[in-house]
Formats: C-alpha cells, structure tokens, sequence
C-alpha cells in the first residue's frame, strides 16, 4: 500500500562544501593549504615544460579570477608596480606568485627581497601577497610553509 524510503542519516548529515578540500577545480583559495594551491596551478597552468614565472589573482571570495605568465626565471616576474596594476585591472585584492622551476629549489635572497618589495608597495592600497610558489616536476616550495610569510600575519 504505502512505500517508505529510508534515507541513511550520513546523506542527510553530509556537509555540503567538503569538495572545497577535495576539489581542486573549484579554484577557491584555502589560506593555510598550499598542497591545494599547488593542485590549483597544475590544473591552470598545467605542466609547463618551460620554466617561467606566473601569476595567479583572485577576487574577493578567494576565487581565483586570473592567470598570467610574467616573464621566465632568468627575467623574474618584472616590475612589482606592474604587478600590482595588473591586479587592480582584474579587480583582485589578493595574488599567488608561481616559479616553475626544472630542479627542485630552496628560497633565493633574489626572490625574498622581490617579495619584501611587493608587500611594501602593496600594502598602500590593500593588496595581499598570499603566498609564493614555487613548481618544480616532483613537488613544490612553499614560501608561507617555510616561514617566510608569516610576518604577514600579525
């Protein structure tokens, strides 16, 4: 006469944005989990056979809303003001550098004092430095992991 369904209580309890953590094309950045940005750039920018520096802007819900490529390792990613005009015309508040390196890397004075630049000129007009990345075939580096960041976050 009647049908009853049962529904297993784990459906009806299930979160709805678990795939944030899983989910890599979803493109949102999670502050803190740089193994999920590192799977965000190999979806975007894919394995690039060429070393290069890239950047990655996202919008004021962490989504990210631009990449482009700046210049190669030799070149570095450029000018930190023109940096900071290509975010504010994408309308983006907040970045990840990206280096695609063919060997695996340790921090470079270069590369700390580029990021010391950045967050100096950005911090006039609120744009954040989230993290810097660099890709290489077997991993990454991570500049926030590693301490170099996190001055950032007082």
């Amino acid at each position: 006469m009647y049908n009853v369904t049962v529904f297993p209580i784990v459906q009806l309890n299930e979160p709805r944005n678990i795939y944030f953590r899983n989910n890599p094309s979803n493109k949102k950045y999670i502050p803190g989990n740089s193994h999920h940005t590192y799977r965000i750039i190999k979806e975007s920018i894919g394995h690039q056979k060429a070393e290069g520096c890239w950047i990655l802007l996202f919008d004021n819900a962490s989504m990210l809303k631009h990449k482009q490529k700046l210049g190669s390792t030799t070149t570095g990613f450029g000018d930190p003001i023109n940096v900071l005009q290509l975010s504010l015309q994408h309308q983006c508040l907040s970045m990840v550098l990206v280096s695609h390196s063919l060997a695996p890397y340790t921090a470079s004075r270069t590369d700390l004092i580029y990021n010391l630049n950045l967050i100096a000129a950005a911090n006039n007009i609120s744009i954040c430095l989230l993290d810097h990345l660099v890709t290489y075939p077997e991993g990454y580096y991570s500049y926030r992991d590693n301490g170099l960041l996190t001055y950032m976050d007082n």
